[in-house]
């Protein structure tokens, strides 16, 4: 089943506001073709997937994306840079 715009939109607000309160800006990403879904973050002027991507009619990727968006903002883990980019941690 598809994920719905305004479930789209509810979930890119909410990684906005984890991202504003953890020091990261961050978003739900998805391309113009809108099939696929991630979690990103800006880093040193790129932007760089924390999850996904993955299709968006699999509502796993959605899950994982608001379980990992929980997890960072009870401090359970964070952000950390790596010569690969950033990663949770």
């Amino acid at each position: 089943m598809a994920l719905m715009p305004n479930e789209l939109r509810t979930l890119d607000r909410h990684a906005r506001g984890v991202g504003r309160r953890i020091g990261h800006s961050m978003r739900v990403f998805v391309p113009s073709n809108e099939e696929y879904l991630a979690l990103t973050v800006l880093h040193d002027g790129v932007e760089w997937s924390l999850v996904g991507p993955s299709r968006v009619d699999n509502d796993l990727v959605a899950h994982d994306i608001d379980a990992t968006l929980w997890l960072l903002s009870v401090g359970a883990c964070r952000i950390e840079s790596t010569d690969d980019g950033p990663r949770i941690a």
